[in-house]
């Protein structure tokens, strides 16, 4: 029994002198005075103003309630929107939408550009893009001048002139109805066609018809048909785009 409880006494001045020495190793002394030393707020809390030296990556929408600042001051860097970088100081792989204009620190805006832009002369000195681009035109370069013509549906509006050969053209096909007997098609021909391009428009010739003792023309071709002597008559491809100045 008295063996018994030397071991107990033993034990419980082991533990006693083990558990004093674990509390005293284990703590250290503040090494500032308070209220320094204190930990950082985390980033998701408190409205002061906290900087972020490493990198931060947000998995999910990134959204601000006020004036927002990239790459400024001291920590000047490049600003890459979309997965790619280049040397540039602001890469934006996408489209941007702006709904005020956007300036540069010169004073020259988006407003600025666009106005030269439209100021600037198609060929021949005519008009400008902005003429073309009002009236629902497109802006064509023209390769021969390094200048742009504009490309009309249709025909050249009034006060616009063709130029040169530029057009888009779709087959035609002319038929003479007439002949010896009423109804009978006897002579015709189709053109070819092409894009908008610097080309003459196509032309395809056919016969003229003749009825005993004179002859009987294509409507439309009796300007270009001689009589039954065989002089052809003319057809041209139908333009369906024109280049304007």
């Amino acid at each position: 029994m008295q063996q018994l409880k030397n071991i107990g006494i033993v034990l419980g001045v082991s533990f006693s002198v083990f558990f004093i020495s674990f509390m005293v190793l284990a703590w250290s002394p503040p090494s500032l005075a308070p209220t320094g030393g204190n930990i950082t707020i985390p980033i998701n809390e408190s409205s002061s103003t906290q900087i972020k030296i490493g990198s931060l990556e947000i998995g999910g929408v990134f959204v601000t309630d006020s004036v927002t600042k990239l790459a400024q001051g001291n920590y000047s860097s490049t600003v890459t929107i979309g997965s790619s970088s280049t040397s540039s100081d602001l890469i934006v792989n996408g489209r941007i939408t702006s709904f005020d204009d956007v300036c540069l620190n010169n004073g020259v805006c988006l407003t600025d550009i666009q106005s030269i832009y439209d100021n600037q002369m198609l060929v021949n000195g005519a008009h400008t893009f902005g003429d073309c681009l009002s009236l629902g035109g497109t802006l064509i370069d023209d390769d021969a001048s390094s200048m742009k013509l504009c490309k009309f549906s249709g025909g050249c509006p009034s006060g616009w002139s063709q130029y040169k050969n530029w057009t888009t053209t779709n087959p035609n096909t002319c038929t003479v109805v007439r002949c010896y007997y009423p109804g009978e098609i006897c002579r015709q021909c189709t053109t070819g066609s092409h894009s908008f391009s610097n080309r003459a428009t196509e032309v395809c010739y056919y016969q003229p018809a003749f009825t005993w003792g004179g002859s009987t023309c294509a409507p439309g071709c009796a300007t270009h048909c001689g009589s039954h002597s065989g002089n052809p008559c003319h057809c041209y491809a139908s333009v369906v785009e024109s280049g304007c100045y």
